[in-house]
């Protein structure tokens, strides 16, 4: 999974096991992110969800440095549903 929240929403709750991509900022965090993204089988991106577009302009960024469009998705949801389900969230900075 990638965040592409910034990091203050990002350490008060996010996906378990997920990294942070800024999408405003993505020099921040793009050199760790890529390896992570290259090495899975699929890249879940995700934002606020609903009428956010952060989690589509870091799909193209991905893509645009080499992750293969067809392993990336967006998660349309995002938090906002991922929270609503009652699913699990991680809370701090980058692991």
């Amino acid at each position: 999974f990638v965040d592409a929240r910034d990091p203050e929403k990002f350490e008060a709750g996010h996906i378990p096991g997920a990294v942070e991509l800024d999408p405003y900022h993505p020099e921040r965090s793009l050199d760790t992110v890529l390896p992570r993204c290259r090495a899975g089988s699929k890249v879940v991106v995700y934002c606020a969800g609903g009428e956010c577009e952060d989690a589509d302009t870091v799909a193209i960024l991905l893509r645009d440095a080499g992750i293969p469009a067809d392993r990336l998705v967006v998660y349309g949801g995002g938090m906002d549903e991922w929270s609503a389900e009652h699913e699990t969230i991680e809370q701090g900075p980058p692991k």
